[in-house]
C-alpha cells in the first residue's frame, strides 16, 4: 500500500479487498533503496493482525483479515456483522509478533503513506 486507499465492503458478499505492503530497504549491492514485499510470515513472524473498522476491531485467525507472504494482506469483510450501512470509515490496522507485543501501526489515518478507509454498503 503506498498512500491512500479507499475501498468498497458490500455487506453480505464474499468480495475480497486485497492490499500489498511493501518495505522500503537499502541494497547495498546495489548502492541504493529499494522496495521489496513484506514477508508477514516468514520474515516478520507475526502472531496476529487486528484491523480496527467501524467500532470493531476484527483480529486475524477468524477468517476476515488474513496475512500472507509477498505483502498480501486479505480482508474479507462482508459477512461482518455490526457495519453500519452507508458509513464511509477510517480504517487502522496493526501488526503483531514477540518482538511487538503492543502491535506496530501499519494503517492509520494519520499516516500519508498508508492509510485507508471503506465505504459500507448493502449488496442490493
Amino acid at each position: 500500500m503506498n498512500g491512500t486507499v479507499t475501498e468498497i465492503v458490500f455487506l453480505e458478499r464474499d468480495n475480497e479487498i486485497e492490499w500489498l505492503f511493501k518495505a522500503r530497504t537499502l541494497d547495498r549491492t546495489l548502492d541504493k533503496w529499494v522496495e521489496k514485499p513484506i514477508d508477514f510470515v516468514t520474515d516478520l513472524e507475526v502472531t496476529k493482525m487486528v484491523l480496527h473498522i467501524d467500532g470493531q476491531a476484527i483480529e486475524s485467525g477468524a477468517g476476515e483479515v488474513s496475512y500472507h507472504d509477498g505483502g498480501r494482506v486479505v480482508l474479507k469483510l462482508g459477512s461482518v456483522s455490526g457495519f453500519t450501512p452507508g458509513a464511509h470509515v477510517p480504517v487502522i490496522l496493526d501488526v503483531f509478533n514477540d518482538d511487538m507485543p503492543n502491535g506496530k501501526t501499519l494503517v492509520h489515518p494519520g499516516m500519508k503513506e498508508s492509510s485507508a478507509s471503506v465505504v459500507i454498503r448493502k449488496s442490493q
